[in-house]
């Protein structure tokens, strides 16, 4: 992961919108992300103790959160978030 943190750092552009494209793992805690719904990108923030980025998002029901394991390839955030052209939130 090393050498990928500038690329998991800067994956995603704040303040854009996103596609949810396919179902994402969230906490007990959450709403999960839905196929389809529309999100708006906030900021990422590291976790050392967890060992992940955690992607966070505005949506109609409030904030949600991405988590992305050190483990875990940077594709698994890029293939569940599509970036959205001219969607106004």
């Amino acid at each position: 992961m090393l050498g990928d943190w500038d690329h998991r750092q800067g994956a995603m552009t704040t303040g854009a919108s996103y596609r949810v494209l396919r179902a994402v793992a969230v906490s007990t805690s959450q709403i999960p992300f839905q196929v389809g719904e529309i999100v708006k990108f906030r900021r990422v923030d590291y976790s050392r103790y967890d060992g992940c980025h955690i992607y966070h998002f505005d949506t109609d029901t409030g904030v949600k959160s991405y988590w992305l394991h050190d483990d875990e390839p940077l594709e698994s955030l890029i293939e569940a978030f599509l970036i959205q052209r001219d969607v106004r939130f």
